[in-house]
């Protein structure tokens, strides 16, 4: 986001688009070296296809306690703090009147907050207490909603949505990564299939109903309710997150006694 902005504005849309397509090229180098040990695979006897498998994972999710915790956060964050993103720019132009160039230094103060994120936690290099940067993430997320929502001044926006930045990141490597230590690994892909689900579909899915919503009460308002239901949620959570967070390592955290069966 922070490049696109700065290209919408310099060259249009559609050189956005070339140059995100060139970036691909570096995932694809980097895949090819990557060397990974062998991994516990489900066999073809376990496997009974793909409605199965997806049944398999949503049931290990639900009966593990640190998946389940994680996935209600991530319904949480999908739903109703990253779809402020897709309305950035109905925000600039409607909100702010800062039009493409507002909207250009919007996504620009995300792209860089998400860096940011994404540096810290990477050099942190160790997964105990992702729980607390989960919950915590998400606290500031709806608290930087709230901010976004209910202010005129533009250059708070920015402050705001560059925090945002941080936290979208922050909260998104700690949940796939504690979901990855959690979940062993013939049930990995299933699980982290929805995980993909909600953290991809989740914010589309709220985008349209915050627009829909923003149809009758305007943008800021729906906005601003859904970083206080996020702060809620953590509320409500709290109890039943707290003996969780005595383990910080998750790795070693015992996976439910019940193996799920197809």
């Amino acid at each position: 986001p922070a490049v696109a902005g700065v290209v919408i504005t310099a060259f249009g849309i559609a050189a956005a688009f070339a140059v995100n397509a060139t970036t691909f090229l570096v995932m694809l180098l980097a895949l090819l070296f990557l060397r990974l040990p062998p991994q516990e695979m489900a066999s073809k006897r376990e496997r009974k296809g793909i409605v199965t498998d997806a049944l398999q994972g949503i049931r290990y999710a639900i009966s593990h306690p640190v998946v389940i915790q994680t996935i209600v956060f991530m319904l949480a964050a999908s739903f109703l703090c990253r779809p402020v993103f897709e309305l950035l720019p109905g925000f600039a132009d409607e909100v702010f009147h800062q039009g493409a160039a507002g909207l250009s230094i919007l996504t620009s103060a995300v792209g860089f907050g998400a860096i940011a994120g994404g540096i810290w936690i990477a050099q942190r290099g160790k997964h105990e207490g992702l729980l607390t940067i989960m919950m915590v993430s998400l606290a500031i997320s709806g608290l930087m909603l709230i901010f976004f929502a209910n202010t005129d001044l533009f250059w708070i926006a920015v402050v705001a949505m560059g925090i945002s930045g941080v936290t979208m990141v922050t909260f998104g490597v700690s949940t796939q990564t504690l979901i990855q230590n959690a979940v062993p690994g013939k049930m990995r892909g299933r699980v982290l299939g929805l995980w993909g689900m909600i953290f991809r579909g989740g914010p589309a899915i709220g985008a349209l109903l915050m627009g829909w919503l923003s149809g009758f009460f305007g943008l800021q308002w729906p906005v601003g309710v859904g970083g206080g239901l996020c702060i809620l949620v953590i509320l409500l959570m709290w109890t039943r997150t707290m003996p969780l967070l005595e383990d910080q390592e998750v790795s070693k955290m015992p996976a439910p006694a019940r193996k799920p069966v197809g």
